[in-house]
């Protein structure tokens, strides 16, 4: 007969073999779909506007950034770097923009952060000869070429396409790369643009902009659709569940590292 111990032991062990055999149904269904849309981007047809958000001020920013552009220099894809002024490195990302003939813009860095500069380069540059605009920042670093992610936004055609959803507080996509059909930005600014005063913090930025973000548009979709899974559930995939994380990052399903966790 067994023991309380042994009992719990036998429990524990179950409950690892469920979620470890739950883990690699995911890792394999996500890992099918990739591996289906892992193409040029070119071949879409399509244009595409990628803005970064950044706030350079070291060099493992700077490295990152440099990277990041690297990965997603495609033909069809125009890129615009917003990053805040007055920084030491400024002059290395200016040189880095100007050599990849990519524009390069700087703001006073502000509590609105990301979404601020994004929403400065909606208003002040022509968008709509794009069929897709994504939204990065300088965040995190790109291992792994993500051509699925550009080719998934043209193919699922939605208004908002996120790379990965999360249940942390309620469900979301993650903001950290997500892309806006060109049909749907108006949206986005309209959604963005009046409260934009009233943000003092990063707090404020993620409660009231990416936590709400999906309710702004009536067709959504996302990559990896994981912030339900019963291991993941109230989780930051990246900060709060290394087990899974690991397992999405070595199968380069989610090839990223946050600087945060790195520094």
């Amino acid at each position: 007969m067994l023991n309380t111990f042994d009992s719990k032991k036998a429990e524990e062990e179950l409950n690892n073999l469920k979620r470890e055999r739950a883990i690699q149904r995911v890792v394999n269904y996500y890992r099918n779909i990739k591996k289906r849309n892992m193409y040029r981007p070119s071949i879409n047809n399509h244009k595409y506007l990628t803005i970064i958000a950044a706030h350079v001020h070291t060099p493992t920013k700077l490295a990152t950034l440099i990277n990041n552009v690297n990965i997603i220099d495609y033909n069809c894809n125009d890129i615009i770097i917003i990053n805040s002024s007055e920084l030491p490195y400024n002059g290395q990302v200016a040189a880095l923009c100007e050599k990849r003939n990519i524009k390069y813009v700087e703001l006073e860095n502000s509590p609105t952060i990301d979404f601020g500069k994004w929403l400065h380069i909606l208003k002040n540059n022509d968008w709509a000869t794009y069929n897709f605009i994504i939204f990065t920042n300088d965040s995190y670093t790109i291992h792994k070429p993500i051509h699925h992610f550009y080719n998934l936004t043209s193919k699922m055609n939605v208004e908002l396409y996120g790379y990965n959803d999360s249940t942390q507080v309620r469900h979301h996509y993650q903001s950290y790369l997500f892309s806006i059909k060109k049909e749907a930005i108006n949206k986005f600014i309209n959604a963005v643009e009046p409260n934009i005063e009233n943000m003092t913090n990063q707090s404020d930025v993620i409660n009231n902009y990416e936590i709400n973000m999906t309710d702004w548009f009536q067709t959504k979709d996302c990559f990896l659709k994981i912030g339900n899974e019963f291991y993941n559930k109230g989780h930051n995939i990246f900060f709060t569940n290394d087990l899974f994380y690991g397992r999405l990052f070595s199968g380069r399903l989610l090839p990223f590292s946050k600087i945060k966790r790195v520094t």
